[in-house]
């Protein structure tokens, strides 16, 4: 018993890197993962093209992009990279290792989609 106490320490619940992104904004850290997808999917649905890349742009310099299949689209990944490769002040805050994963996700997003014909 005393060693599954001492297993038990250690574990954490994974939190949701968009909590951890924004912390500077109560009202997106405020909201569970689906509001936050729907939050994304009603700034892309209304048009609201720079609040959209904002949080794209914050997610790629800082999120996991294991999550952007489920908020993001390949397009708007792939435009955010190449805005901050573009960018040599951004590029210098930005890991270009980092920038490479995610593109790689992006392509992997394209890739599905046009397996599956959406």
């Amino acid at each position: 018993m005393k060693g599954k106490e001492w297993g038990t320490n250690f574990l954490r619940p994974r939190r949701r890197s968009f909590k951890e992104i924004f912390w500077d904004r109560p009202d997106l850290e405020a909201m569970d993962f689906e509001g936050f997808k729907a939050y994304v999917q009603e700034l892309r649905r209304l048009g609201r093209k720079r609040e959209l890349e904002f949080i794209v742009r914050r997610y790629v310099e800082r999120g996991n992009s294991m999550e952007a299949p489920y908020l993001f689209e390949p397009e708007e990944i792939l435009g955010v990279v190449g805005k901050i490769r573009s960018s040599s002040r951004a590029s210098c805050f930005c890991d270009p290792l980092r920038l490479k994963a995610w593109e790689k996700a992006a392509m992997r997003m394209l890739r599905r989609r046009e397996r599956i014909g959406a």
